[in-house]
């Protein structure tokens, strides 16, 4: 993504499932990062809630999060492709034009538990998948940030 046109504008991570989707957004100076509560793939308002976030969070760009590390055998690329492929639908409906960067995820929900581990969240919390994904989508976007400015 170009810098000039992120400029002051946050970035979205997706951490993408079939079941929740989880979510993390930055800033618009691009330093901090935080995730927001996860949604349900499967609700009948999924996309309605998704575009609303995106709206009302002024959303400049959004990284996807891709599994690389089965390459194109991995069992979601086809998922996440379809995914995409109706996320830019739904964006231009709404006449947005937002940038879609993808970045590596592998790993991300083992490292999302990880995480939870060290700063001594309780089993139960660890346990709950929506936690996780909030936390990849925060990892992905680390990630991205880390590589990308």
């Amino acid at each position: 993504m170009q810098e000039k046109k992120l400029q002051h504008k946050r970035i979205m991570s997706i951490d993408f499932g079939l079941e929740r989707v989880g979510i993390a957004i930055t800033d618009k100076l691009h330093i901090a990062i935080s995730t927001i509560p996860t949604l349900i793939y499967s609700s009948p308002y999924f996309w309605n809630d998704l575009k609303k976030i995106i709206l009302e969070r002024e959303i400049g760009g959004i990284v996807l999060g891709i599994p690389y590390d089965e390459g194109e055998d991995h069992p979601m690329r086809k998922h996440i492709e379809t995914f995409e492929n109706r996320l830019r639908l739904e964006l231009d409906m709404l006449n947005l034009y937002i940038l879609i960067e993808h970045q590596d995820e592998s790993y991300s929900s083992q490292n999302a538990v990880n995480i939870m581990l060290k700063i001594g969240k309780k089993k139960k919390k660890r346990s709950q998948k929506g936690n996780i994904d909030a936390i990849s989508a925060g990892l992905i976007l680390q990630e991205w940030l880390a590589n990308n400015e």
